[in-house]
């Protein structure tokens, strides 16, 4: 993926936030993170991108 591309489907979601609101951004969110885990379908990149973001926090 391009960084266009990873900027684009940034966008995107960003977007789609502001369409839903905060009240339903948090289940968005969720329902994203749970199609994106499928389609992934790696649970060691799954687990390794999960702590990843959580060092930020």
């Amino acid at each position: 993926m391009t960084e266009q591309q990873l900027d684009e489907l940034y966008t995107q979601a960003c977007q789609t936030m502001t369409v839903l609101g905060a009240e339903k951004t948090e289940l968005y969110l969720a329902r994203l993170s749970l199609l994106l885990m499928q389609a992934l379908d790696d649970p060691a990149r799954i687990r390794s991108a999960i702590a990843e973001a959580a060092q930020w926090s």
